[in-house]
């Protein structure tokens, strides 16, 4: 199978999705080896380069926020803005190491926001509560992408869930410091987690919750290389979940016989 794609027409595709769908800001997760390497093949590091350039291009003027996700704080308490490095992907990892001053400082959830507005960067008591990333993107009408990543990668459900009160996570809460060079912030972090017994008490029904997005008109899909963009605006989808959620706690779940 041939991995290489032409830049000009992943531009293209890219341009085309985001004009029809969203002029707000965009949180995008990516698996870019799913879309191909773009008219040659790439170090990893050129084709990370390659690719912020073409997403710089794609999106404008747009706020784009890239997740940095990193989960070692929760097992040894630091989160240092500069060089902990992303744990979701080589693209994020590239954005982290560029652009790590516009790093927001929330542990374990944060994200490298180019083009930044409104969004604020000080750390947020819930990662997922009303005063964090995901609640402002959702104030600020941005929109939730995936380029050639899976659905399943959505940590925005999780905002949903928090918003709801679910019954099947809780919350725990992790104290660490927050590094920025020579400062050390002390910091608690209110995390909602999954119960580690019985392991499948959480299970998220991906295909079901997709596709049900898809029918209803809330989520897009595009071709874009090798691969696709999927595309959702996060208060539809939200108020949407949040409803299903109020009827039926376990919506989001698969419904497991015991």
């Amino acid at each position: 199978m041939d991995l290489i794609v032409p830049k000009a027409t992943v531009l293209k595709d890219l341009q085309k999705a985001f004009n029809l769908v969203c002029n707000g800001p965009v949180l995008l997760h990516s698996d870019i080896l799913r879309i191909g390497m773009l008219d040659a093949l790439q170090s990893k590091e050129a084709m990370c380069h390659a690719y912020e350039e073409l997403l710089a291009e794609a999106l404008g003027e747009r706020t784009l926020l890239i997740p940095t996700f990193n989960y070692d704080f929760c097992r040894n308490g630091i989160y240092d803005v500069q060089h902990s490095p992303s744990r979701v992907g080589a693209l994020t990892d590239h954005y982290r190491r560029r652009y790590w001053k516009e790093r927001t400082r929330t542990p374990v959830f944060n994200f490298c926001i180019r083009h930044n507005r409104q969004f604020e960067l000080a750390p947020a008591h819930n990662c997922f509560g009303i005063e964090s990333t995901f609640a402002e993107l959702v104030a600020q009408d941005g929109w939730v992408a995936f380029l050639g990543a899976h659905f399943s990668c959505t940590t925005f459900i999780h905002h949903v869930e928090e918003l709801c009160n679910v019954p099947y996570r809780f919350h725990k809460t992790f104290d660490g410091v927050i590094v920025e060079g020579a400062q050390r912030t002390p910091v608690k972090l209110v995390y909602r987690v999954r119960p580690l017994e019985p392991p499948d008490a959480v299970v998220y029904d991906w295909d079901r919750l997709e596709h049900d997005l898809i029918e209803r008109g809330l989520l897009h899909v595009y071709s874009v290389g090798r691969g696709q963009l999927r595309v959702y605006r996060a208060a539809a989808v939200a108020a949407y979940w949040y409803a299903a959620i109020s009827g039926n706690p376990r919506f989001l779940l698969v419904h497991v016989h015991h």
